[in-house]
């Protein structure tokens, strides 16, 4: 699992000192505490997924790719047997 931080370290630095001035209970200091920290480091991009995705991509584009070619041959075909066949 990996994660990744969303903003910089000064950043959350400053908000929970802002919340440590606050005039409230440490119950609900370390309540606050914890959704912030929680949304701070946020689950990030899994590589595996990506990778795995990524290869399911690539082999649907390179189907996709063999069909339309299979298709331009027949129309290569079929553009040959009109010419021979006008040729009559």
């Amino acid at each position: 699992m990996s994660y990744y931080n969303q903003g910089g370290d000064s950043d959350l630095a400053a908000v929970l000192a802002d919340l440590d001035s606050r005039d409230i209970s440490e119950e609900e200091k370390d309540r606050i505490r914890s959704q912030i920290v929680e949304q701070y480091y946020q689950k990030g991009p899994d590589l595996k997924t990506f990778e795995t995705m990524l290869d399911k991509l690539t082999g649907s584009k390179m189907k996709q790719q063999g069909q339309v070619a299979s298709a331009r041959r027949g129309d290569i075909y079929a553009g040959g047997l009109a010419n021979m066949m006008s040729n009559f």
